[in-house]
């Protein structure tokens, strides 16, 4: 996911389109990203 996101840095990140490529819950990649964010 993080691979993702780095690559695609100018782009609004879609939590669907990255649960869909990793087979997981759009809630849990949102975690991730606020996660990476900095919120808890």
């Amino acid at each position: 996911m993080l691979d993702y996101v780095l690559r695609k840095p100018a782009e609004e990140v879609k939590a669907k389109t990255i649960a869909d490529m990793l087979g997981i819950d759009p809630r849990s990649v949102n975690r991730y990203l606020d996660v990476l964010r900095g919120g808890s």
